[in-house]
């Protein structure tokens, strides 16, 4: 087997576990968990303790946002600095220490839960927890796939972002809360994590800004071919998974084989992943996919804008003269 087909396979069984596990417990947002599958598929889980550590960056990241909202439950002037503060280094603390599971898995435990209650603390804080289900199931299902499908050890790859780019991934995730807040209040937590996850994953791969609109349209466009037989199909649960499934290993196969544009396919395939799913009630859920779209690409340019600035403003003075 070819290691495009292998790692085709293990991104289509991961998200297929990973959507069946929400889908059968009617998690609340299940395209959480398949975008954690969907980005967590390719980093192995070589060890127990590493499985581990990347539980309890879930946890540490969910409870950080807990905590801001006990603080400051309805002080915004309080609670977006340290959600700015908390996202930013902590995110950044834990990719260094633990790696990038870790990071990607605290910044989206975070915004999940702060995002997700900001504006009513005492009546959402429950789908926080629910976001925290969401997180641990798409993180055991990349593990327990991984063991069959990584064929040997893998080098952890060192991540060393630099100083400033705490600044940058806290910025996106606020920036994201409060552009949802004025243009798409119904879709708080998609936008955020949104930002925050661009930014995270151009700050980890040193740019590519072009490649992740490019990616973003591409997943766009097949998530709403895809979902049209869905939805004629009488939205039936297994073609669904199957479906979704397949095409989110074909956008791997195709990251492996012509690795110069992996950021492309790697980025549609996370756009699929969220405006695609319509779990746990496809016949009720399925309109809600041009909200999540919208609120992927606002989020995308956000946070591509806040990477962008964060180079330029880190840009040394020669630098800046010999670009100009």
């Amino acid at each position: 087997m070819t290691e495009a087909a292998r790692g085709a396979l293990r991104q289509a069984f991961s998200v297929a576990l990973a959507a069946l596990v929400v889908g059968i417990f009617h998690i609340p947002q299940a395209f959480l968990a398949v975008l954690l599958a969907q980005l967590l598929g390719g980093i192995p889980c070589q060890s127990a303790s590493e499985l581990f550590r990347r539980i309890l960056s879930a946890f540490a990241g969910c409870l950080a946002g807990l905590a801001i909202l006990t603080l400051a439950p309805n002080e915004q002037w309080i609670s977006l600095p340290l959600f700015f503060t908390l996202t930013g280094w902590g995110t950044v603390s834990a990719l260094r220490r633990f790696g990038p599971a870790c990071g990607i898995l605290f910044g989206i435990g975070i915004a999940a839960m702060f995002a997700e209650s900001f504006v009513f603390p005492a009546r959402t804080i429950v789908f926080g927890f629910a976001h925290l289900f969401s997180l641990i199931a798409a993180t055991l299902a990349a593990a327990l796939v991984g063991l069959a499908f990584f064929r040997e050890p893998l080098a952890a790859k060192s991540q060393n972002p630099s100083p400033g780019s705490a600044v940058a991934i806290g910025a996106a995730g606020v920036c994201g809360l409060i552009a949802a807040c004025a243009i798409l209040p119904v879709q708080l937590n998609v936008t955020t994590i949104s930002s925050l996850t661009t930014a995270l994953a151009l700050t980890m791969s040193g740019g590519g800004v072009a490649k992740k609109f490019l990616g973003g349209l591409l997943g766009i466009v097949v998530a709403l071919v895809f979902l049209i037989p869905i939805n004629g199909s009488g939205n039936d649960l297994a073609f669904f998974l199957l479906g979704l499934s397949a095409l989110i290993g074909a956008f791997e196969w195709f990251a492996l084989r012509l690795p110069a544009n992996a950021a492309v396919f790697r980025q549609a395939a996370a756009m699929f992943a969220v405006t695609a799913t319509i779990l746990p009630q496809p016949d009720r859920f399925i309109t809600d996919s041009m909200e999540r779209m919208s609120a992927v690409t606002l989020g995308l340019c956000i946070g591509s804008v806040c990477f962008l600035l964060h180079g330029l403003a880190t840009r040394s003075p020669a630098e800046r003269i010999q670009k100009a």
